[in-house]
């Protein structure tokens, strides 16, 4: 075992002044480009090449940047797509020291596995944020085996994030085709003048959930009924939940029973939670936090389900606030739909379930190398 500090160089990034930003020049990497694993591309900003300080946090490809703040513990792989940029303050770079026996890949392997997400986790400070320091990280110790060995871990790692990855890119290129049907047959979602537009009050009624105090434990030991979370909205059906309320806690809460068939949107929710979707497959009830799109037999109501996944980017940009931007009902009531004849919604549907079954076996299949990587990591990691 050797400490990180003594094989990696742990830089620390800068606050670069949001109004001297440009338009091209160096990249700023922020904490909202860090995902776990890597490095996802949100509204970008820049920063001119001129100005001398970036010269001093530039980054170089095969960098592996670390989130310092809220997600802590995050590492990304910088590739060269991103180049040329430069570190933000509260994200770390970790660059291997010259002379050093230890691989690249190999060492964001490690520091990507759930074993040490955890530890930055349990070293940070804050409630409502947290915050880690890169003098800890100095101190984590890593297992180092021979160079020989690295490469094998790691090739043998990459094989199944390939496999993952060529998964993800199959339900994408599925997503896609569903959304070049809907096009097909009805236009644009937002854009079509093939059929009119209705508001979702139109169409359906919209009530919104509860949640029953926590701190009543007779509200949820031992509960029966089903209570949904945004977290669990991922635009698919809902069969099963994470927890459940007593008949007490129904009583006694706003929290309330919505049937089967219903389609939820999430009204707020950090990250991509907001403007999420999913369709009751059974009774439940909902926390506050979601809009519950009641069958009413004025639409088909999986045509209005798969009409609303479609209008991910516009749900999300009608929400309002600072710091966590929301949606509300009233918003969700004025929201349009594009309205065909019944009977092309069902044609849709049916062309949709059928695509819905090719998914659920790439599903499997993703699903299975993903266990297969997680058991992997626990092996070499722990």
């Amino acid at each position: 075992m050797v400490r990180l500090g003594d094989v990696c160089d742990i830089l620390n990034g800068y606050a670069f002044k949001s109004e001297e930003y440009s338009d091209s020049g160096f990249r700023i990497i922020r904490i909202s480009n860090v995902q776990k694993g890597y490095v996802e591309d949100t509204t970008p900003v820049f920063y001119p090449e001129d100005n001398p300080i970036v010269n001093k946090y530039e980054l170089f490809e095969n960098d592996l940047l670390l989130s310092l703040t809220g997600n802590v513990g995050r590492v990304a792989l910088l590739e060269k797509e991103f180049l040329p940029a430069a570190l933000n303050q509260r994200v770390a770079c970790l660059r291997p020291k010259k002379g050093t026996a230890v691989r690249t890949k190999y060492l964001f392997h490690i520091l990507n596995s759930d074993a040490f997400e955890k530890a930055c986790i349990l070293s940070s400070k804050g409630l409502a944020q947290k915050n880690m320091s890169t003098e800890w990280l100095k101190d984590y110790l890593i297992p180092l085996p021979s160079l020989e060995k690295q490469d094998e871990i790691s090739e043998t790692l990459n094989k199944v994030d390939e496999l993952i990855s060529l998964r993800k890119r199959q339900l994408q290129k599925l997503d896609d085709l569903i959304k070049s049907r809907f096009i097909e047959m009805f236009g644009e979602p937002h854009r079509s003048k093939l059929h009119p537009y209705c508001a979702v009050s139109e169409l359906t009624d919209v009530v919104s959930g509860g949640t029953p105090d926590r701190k009543k434990a007779e509200y949820w030991e031992g509960g029966t009924i089903p209570w949904v979370k945004t977290t669990e909205l991922h635009n698919t059906k809902i069969i099963e939940v994470e927890e459940r309320i007593t008949e007490k806690g129904l009583a006694e809460s706003s929290a309330k029973i919505v049937p089967a068939n219903t389609v939820l949107i999430a009204m707020y929710g950090q990250g991509k939670t907001r403007g999420m979707t999913g369709y009751l497959g059974i009774d439940a009830c909902t926390n506050q936090a979601c809009a519950c799109l009641l069958p009413t037999g004025r639409i088909d109501m999986q045509y209005l389900w798969y009409f609303l996944i479609l209008s991910y980017d516009e749900l999300r940009g009608m929400a309002q606030g600072g710091n966590q931007p929301n949606l509300n009902a009233g918003m969700i009531k004025a929201f349009p739909i594009l309205v065909p004849p019944i009977k092309e919604q069902i044609q849709f549907v049916s062309f949709v379930s059928q695509v819905e079954r090719i998914k659920a076996v790439v599903q499997k299949a993703l699903d299975e190398a993903q266990l297969l990587l997680d058991n992997l990591m626990q092996k070499y990691f722990g």
